[in-house]
């Protein structure tokens, strides 16, 4: 998220390394699922 609260894209015009990019897939996930569970104790 940008700094001002706008969600900003991000594109790649190339692949990074295989490691690189499994290890940036795997924190995404792991990102949302602790997001879905916080929501889910919220509600």
């Amino acid at each position: 998220m940008h700094k001002d609260g706008i969600l900003v894209a991000e594109y790649w015009t190339e692949l990074p390394p295989k490691k690189q990019l499994e290890e940036k897939l795997h924190r995404a996930l792991i990102a949302t699922k602790a997001r879905i569970e916080s929501k889910k104790t919220l509600e």
